[in-house]
C-alpha cells in the first residue's frame, strides 16, 4: 500500500478512539477544574494541567505523528548520494 494511503487509512481508523478518550478525560475533569470549596485551587490547577496536556497529546497524535512519519519515510527512501548532491550548493555558499 502506498505511504499516503496507509497514513490516511490509519488516521481514519484511530480518529474515533482518540477523540473519545480525549473528550471523556476532559469532560470528567471539567467539574474539578471549575470546582469550589476547600482545596479547590490545588485540584483545579492539576485538572487544568491535565486538560492542557491531553489536548496537546491529541494534536500530536492526530497531526504531528503522521506528518513526521511520512517525512521521515520519504527521507529514508533517498539515497545518500542524492542527499549530498542536493547539499553541495549549500556547502559552497557557506564556505564563501
Amino acid at each position: 500500500m502506498p505511504l499516503r494511503e496507509a497514513v490516511l487509512e490509519a488516521s481514519q481508523v484511530r480518529l474515533r478512539p482518540i477523540l473519545m478518550t480525549t473528550f471523556s478525560i476532559i469532560g470528567g475533569l471539567i467539574p474539578t477544574a471549575i470546582g469550589v470549596g476547600a482545596g479547590a485551587a490545588q485540584r483545579s490547577a492539576i485538572a487544568v494541567t491535565i486538560i492542557g496536556g491531553q489536548t496537546l497529546c491529541l494534536l500530536l497524535t492526530l497531526i504531528v505523528t503522521p506528518v513526521t512519519y511520512s517525512l521521515l519515510s520519504e527521507l529514508g527512501e533517498l539515497r545518500p548520494a542524492r542527499i549530498f548532491k542536493a547539499l553541495r550548493p549549500l556547502r559552497r555558499e557557506a564556505a564563501q
